[in-house]
């Protein structure tokens, strides 16, 4: 993105309406202050949500109805659970019949705290109030955490069936990757029933910044289906009218074109094991000349994303005649180990799988003059496995780092010895990286 952009993402950010427009006066009374996480953020008097209770003092909580584009109400927007509000949140939860559950914001911060745990540990079950709460699973994936909960109600026993969708990887300060941030919204939106009425629950910290960004981009995505055209700007002025200052900063804004500019442009697919091995099956049969994988892969090159010299500007300063590639910022690997007369820098990034974020370190062969650099990522990142895709004898710069039979290479200040090799379809030479201080073992 051009500063010229974002400079017009800044001005229409600056057009939107600010500030409390409508009263919060049930908020600010006495004793509601303290279920407030934050003081100046405070449900608007005529959508928030109303709890079912005996008296005044048990029908408050800081969560607003928002409406969709079509002025429907599908979605509560809310704080994050405080220790005093626990109770309180799952009341909501059972009174408005929700399924869906959507948090984007971890415990602690930067040392701060945005959220409680308001839920119990996988397999513990919890009474909160008149509800009992069971965790029956958690599944983790790379940036996000999909929990399935069962509500009971001691009272009117009855059951239901909730899932919580738990991003793990906003910045605290700053946007989400847009490609995990499209994934995400489409693991929700593939979880939802189009025959269901009630709203979704999201909440961040404050229930006002990630939350209004994530609102926006669910919202704005169906209309955009619907209809073929959407109004990013009219649709955040929409929910500002129903709680204070939705989508907090100007970042936060672009994030919603950005993340929305991923889900139109191609469409996301998961497919299952069998299906897999089905499409796997009619590629490989396939007679005729450009297969489905190769017309995939036309599609990727068409979609990819275009970077700037900005978005190299770390990587750049290092730029030498070894490296024709060079990584990404946002991706980059630092070394951290000291060693004399060498910096921070290598050639690496950082690749997610689908269940973990930082799953794999790519990086080239280094010239032989770094190949100190590449035992200190290997002890850095504490990795026991590196793959090499060509032949390491075909490698000039392995000879630097492996020695070539069972002894000892010193490559300052490391010691390398090559322990064991078998070979059968794959070469696998095990070896192990002395210091000072620390041994590794490693396998090639």
């Amino acid at each position: 993105m051009t500063k010229c952009d974002k400079e017009g993402f800044k001005r229409e950010y600056s057009m939107l309406s600010t500030g409390e427009f409508f009263p919060c006066d049930v908020g600010k009374r006495k004793e509601n202050v303290s279920r407030n996480r934050y003081k100046t953020i405070l449900p608007y008097d005529h959508s928030r949500v109303i709890l079912r209770g005996d008296n005044e003092c048990s029908e408050y909580i800081n969560a607003n109805f928002i409406e969709d584009s079509n002025r429907y109400v599908s979605y509560i927007a809310t704080q994050g659970p405080k220790e005093n509000t626990v109770k309180d949140f799952w009341r909501l939860v059972w009174q408005q019949d929700i399924t869906q559950i959507v948090m984007l914001t971890n415990f602690i911060e930067n040392g701060k705290i945005k959220c409680c745990q308001y839920w119990p540990d996988c397999s513990n079950t919890e009474l909160y109030g008149n509800i009992t709460i069971e965790n029956v699973s958690e599944k983790h994936y790379a940036f996000y955490i999909i929990r399935t909960f069962v509500l009971s109600h001691k009272q009117q026993h009855m059951s239901r069936d909730i899932i919580q969708y738990h991003y793990t990887m906003w910045p605290d300060h700053g946007t989400p990757e847009p490609l995990n941030l499209a994934v995400f919204h489409n693991k929700v939106l593939r979880g939802s029933s189009e025959e269901n009425v009630t709203p979704m629950v999201v909440h961040c910290s404050a229930g006002i910044g990630r939350t209004g960004a994530f609102i926006a981009l669910d919202a704005l995505y169906k209309e955009g289906k619907r209809t073929g055209k959407i109004n990013v700007m009219k649709y955040v002025n929409t929910m500002r009218s129903c709680r204070i200052n939705m989508v907090q900063t100007c970042e936060q804004y672009m994030s919603i074109f950005i993340a929305l500019n991923e889900r139109f442009k191609a469409a996301l697919e998961t497919q299952s094991l069998t299906t897999f091995k089905d499409k796997v099956d009619r590629v490989i049969s396939y007679s005729q000349k450009q297969t489905c994988t190769e017309k995939e892969f036309e599609k990727l090159l068409r979609i990819r994303p275009e970077y700037t010299i900005a978005d190299y500007s770390e990587s750049s300063q290092y730029v030498d005649h070894k490296d024709s590639i060079l990584p990404l910022d946002k991706y980059m690997v630092y070394l951290t180990s000291s060693v004399a007369n060498r910096g921070s820098y290598i050639n690496a990034i950082a690749i997610p799988s689908y269940c973990q974020n930082n799953a794999f370190i790519v990086t080239h062969h280094l010239p032989p003059e770094d190949a100190v650099d590449f035992l200190r990522l290997l002890i850095d990142i504490e990795s026991n496995v590196v793959i090499c895709m060509d032949p390491l004898s075909q490698s000039e710069s392995s000879k630097a780092w492996l020695p070539r039979s069972l002894s000892d290479m010193v490559v300052e200040p490391f010691c390398v010895q090559r322990v064991a090799e078998t070979e059968r379809d794959v070469k696998v030479t095990n070896i192990r990286i002395l210091t000072k201080e620390v041994t590794f073992v490693e396998k090639n």
